[in-house]
């Protein structure tokens, strides 16, 4: 499926820069009017992708740093 692949292609990203994968996660794309790839991912229900390391270690630090303005994507 295609959550699958994508799944997969974040493994890899996730393996190769972390940092830089969550920021690409929460980037907004102007072309899914200004979502970013989480928020598309969990109103998508995609579980098993929203489950991966690093779309925890993303909403962890969301959560334990507060609603920030770098998080305007939430």
């Amino acid at each position: 499926t295609f959550e699958e692949k994508a799944e997969e292609v974040l493994d890899e990203c996730y393996q190769e820069d972390r940092l830089r994968t969550q920021l690409l996660l929460c980037r907004k794309l102007e072309f899914y009017g200004g979502s970013s790839v989480i928020r598309l991912a969990a109103r998508g229900r995609c579980i098993r992708f929203m489950a991966h390391p690093c779309c925890q270690d993303l909403l962890s630090g969301v959560w334990m740093g507060g609603l920030s303005p770098k998080y305007t994507w939430i």
